[in-house]
């Protein structure tokens, strides 16, 4: 039973990742580690492209199971030891220890490959009308604490959005 109620407290009902609570936590924990031991770790922020929009057009059912299908592709494609979280109502951050920007750019463009695929299979037909956009960003290329961290991926992510959404943007150094 406490390891329910605990498991509630850091997952997202909706999606089965785990919250930006759990992030803000494990964040600072895995940029020490990665420091103490001399590893790099990778961040991905991505959003769902023009959301509020999807939502007006197909409404609130269709994009909780876009959420839903969301967070069960990236839990179920992404490393044991990597963290999914749920940052914002259409934003997903994932976290990737031992991982180096290069490495890192090509987990996400295979990750936003699949995504597309993803939507082109039967019983995902609601995936067909999104997009994601993803900034990227690694410790210590682009900070080695949480907020130049997230400061550096979110630029990234924005400047995704701003050259014409659906792509992978990297942050600059």
């Amino acid at each position: 039973m406490r390891k329910q109620i605990d498991d509630l407290s850091v997952r997202d009902a909706q999606t089965g990742c785990f919250n930006r609570r759990y992030l803000e936590e494990t964040l600072p924990r895995e940029l020490k580690i990665a420091q103490r031991t001399g590893r790099q770790l990778a961040v991905i922020l991505m959003d769902i492209d023009h959301f509020g929009q999807f939502t007006e057009v197909f409404g609130h059912g269709a994009s909780g199971m876009v959420l839903r299908d969301l967070g069960s592709f990236l839990r179920e494609n992404i490393r044991e030891v990597d963290v999914p979280c749920r940052y914002g109502a259409d934003e997903f951050a994932l976290l990737f220890p031992d991982t180096s920007l290069a490495t890192c750019r090509r987990r996400a463009e295979h990750l936003h490959a699949m995504i597309r695929d993803l939507s082109l299979q039967d019983g995902h037909a609601h995936m067909r009308r999104i997009t994601i956009s993803m900034g990227i960003a690694a410790c210590p290329d682009q900070g080695e604490t949480m907020c130049d961290l997230m400061e550096a991926v979110k630029t990234a992510l924005k400047n995704a959005k701003q050259t014409g959404r659906d792509r992978i943007s990297v942050a600059e150094g």
